[in-house]
């Protein structure tokens, strides 16, 4: 019985030192090809850093792959590019934009861009439905990405108008003449991107478009933390909000955070 009690009270002990344990922070980690930038880690050996270096060390291990296949094609008039930011680093949430640049061969130029944010208490991506309510976020349909090496865009009638608000006041006439329709009705898109921006102090947002115009049409737009609030986003989320904008949590490239 003595034994019995003195094994829980060690549990308790053990739980309460592993709570109570710092958080784990993005570290940033050197280059080993030149233009080419690697996703960061987390600190700490647990079981988040564990989880968030697989789903980063994946998206390396695929930019590394398509790096190949695209300087195979004529090494001499190729060229592959990534730059990693954290426009949100920290604590408890952080965002990655991801910006793959290639010209392989005689093909022109093409841009890719992924938008990831993770939970870092789990070291997995963000569940949106865990930290925004059901009027900012839709239920998921089958069309929506869930893969971890794609961002996943959500459906969201109240984040569109909000963004519609915001974005389309901005453009000159024509440009909001071609883009008005496709940034309000969502059939035309592929959902909306949102992600943490801790330098502009909210969630960011921009649809996700492809096709002619589409880098005209696809500005992007912030709902400052008040606003969450106001809306009944998790105090966690817009408490790491602030306090990321507060204590400049953010980095342009990845190599910038802390080694």
């Amino acid at each position: 019985m003595i034994a019995a009690v003195g094994l829980t009270f060690l549990l308790l002990i053990s739980g309460a030192s592993e709570s109570q344990s710092p958080a784990s922070r993005l570290i940033g980690r050197p280059d080993t090809v030149e233009g080419v930038e690697v996703l960061p880690r987390l600190t700490g050996d647990t079981r988040a850093a564990r989880q968030f270096e697989h789903l980063t060390g994946a998206l390396d291990d695929t930019g590394a792959l398509e790096r190949t296949h695209c300087m195979a094609a004529a090494p001499e008039r190729s060229h592959w590019s990534r730059r990693v930011s954290a426009p949100m680093s920290g604590p408890r949430f952080a965002s990655l934009v991801i910006r793959d640049v290639a010209s392989c061969g005689d093909a022109p130029p093409n841009a890719t861009e992924l938008r990831m944010t993770y939970d870092l208490t789990t070291g997995d991506t963000i569940d949106w439905s865990n930290v925004l309510p059901l009027e900012l976020i839709e239920p998921r349909d089958q069309a929506d990405t869930l893969d971890f090496l794609y961002e996943a865009t959500v459906r969201s009638k109240a984040l569109i108008a909000w963004h519609a608000d915001h974005v389309l006041a901005s453009m000159d006439a024509q440009t909001r003449a071609n883009c008005e329709g496709r940034i309000i009705d969502q059939s035309q898109t592929g959902g909306l991107r949102i992600w943490l921006d801790a330098e502009r102090g909210g969630l960011a947002m921009a649809p996700a478009l492809m096709g002619q115009n589409a880098d005209a049409c696809a500005q992007s737009s912030i709902m400052p933390t008040e606003e969450l609030r106001r809306r009944g986003a998790a105090d966690e989320l817009v408490d790491a909000i602030d306090t990321a904008h507060r204590d400049k949590g953010w980095a342009a490239h990845s190599s910038e955070l802390p080694l």
